[in-house]
């Protein structure tokens, strides 16, 4: 960026920059005739290209010259006090720069402010809402309690009238399969007093039929104890025909009396199971049932034709 002292320069002194070579002792290797190459319409001089040229003395630009051209005080005059202007333009812009800034915060910081406290009033405003959402619930909640009693209400009689259903029909089923078993069992029972009067009836068949054989049994006993007894008398008769009898009249001694009875009771036991007893006044043994009876001689015949 030039500065005015580069116009003014450029302006007053135009010979300043007339071309003329700078003297190869310097050590610059600069070709041609004292300017930029890249540069030609320029006015730089080319020891100086290194450096801007509103920022180097006019003293320095004419270090490899020979002379000091006419005015150059007046120019560095004219440079130093246009660069006083430029300072105080640029304290002053500096200033307002300052100032504005200054402005600048404190609006910053009266803008925070408003902020703060517009969200301050922002929470009490949502604290306010949450407070009228708080009753709106409550209130909803009592208008929903009230709604779900009565629904509850309504349900538990609902329930009970279903219940009572189910409990009519479950004990009408009940009292039905009740009378269909008592059915089936009376049939049961009907069934079993059949059974039972028909075995009833097989158990009289057979205990006629066991009477039957036993009453036959008990005459064939009869015959065979009657044919035995016949026998008995048959050969008592064919003993006494042949050995002499003692007298009727005479009772057996003692001791034969004792031994005709353990034969009887051995050899010819009474039918009915009772004991033989002697009897000296009936001249025999009986029975103590009464039934049967031997004479002496009898008694002696049979145990004669049992030793044979």
């Amino acid at each position: 960026m030039a500065t005015p002292i580069d116009s003014s320069a450029h302006a007053h002194h135009a010979h300043f920059f007339a071309s003329g070579g700078v003297p190869t002792s310097v050590g610059l290797n600069v070709a041609g005739s004292g300017y930029y190459p890249a540069f030609p319409s320029s006015y730089y001089p080319v020891g100086f290209r290194d450096m801007f040229p509103a920022m180097r003395s006019r003293f320095d630009s004419f270090g490899y010259s020979g002379f000091i051209p006419e005015g150059t005080f007046k120019v560095e005059e004219a440079r130093l006090h246009a660069l006083k202007e430029w300072s105080a333009l640029n304290a002053k812009r500096e200033a307002e720069h300052l100032t504005l800034e200054s402005t600048l915060e404190k609006h910053i910081l009266s803008r925070a402010a408003s902020e703060v406290e517009f969200a301050k009033n922002s929470l009490s405003l949502l604290e306010l809402q949450r407070q009228l959402f708080e009753l709106q619930v409550a209130k909803a909640k009592d208008t929903t309690l009230d709604k779900l009693v009565v629904r509850k209400a309504q349900a538990d009689a609902e329930r009970a009238e279903a219940e009572k259903q189910i409990t009519v029909t479950l004990l009408a089923k009940k009292a039905q399969a009740e009378a269909e078993r008592a059915e089936a069992e009376v049939a049961w029972v009907k069934c079993q007093h059949k059974k039972t009067e028909k075995e009833k009836a097989k158990l009289d068949l057979e205990m006629h039929l066991v009477q039957a054989q036993v009453e036959s049994f008990k005459a064939q006993t009869a015959k065979f104890q009657a044919e035995a007894a016949k026998a008995n008398a048959e050969a008592q008769l064919a003993a006494a025909a042949s050995t002499p009898a003692p007298s009727s009249g005479a009772a057996p001694a003692q001791q034969e009396v004792k031994q005709l009875l353990d034969k009887l009771e051995k050899m010819d036991p009474c039918s009915g199971g009772y004991a033989w007893v002697d009897r000296p006044d009936e001249g025999g043994f009986r029975c103590e049932g009464g039934s049967h009876f031997k004479s002496y001689a009898e008694a002696r015949a049979f145990v004669a034709a049992k030793k044979k």
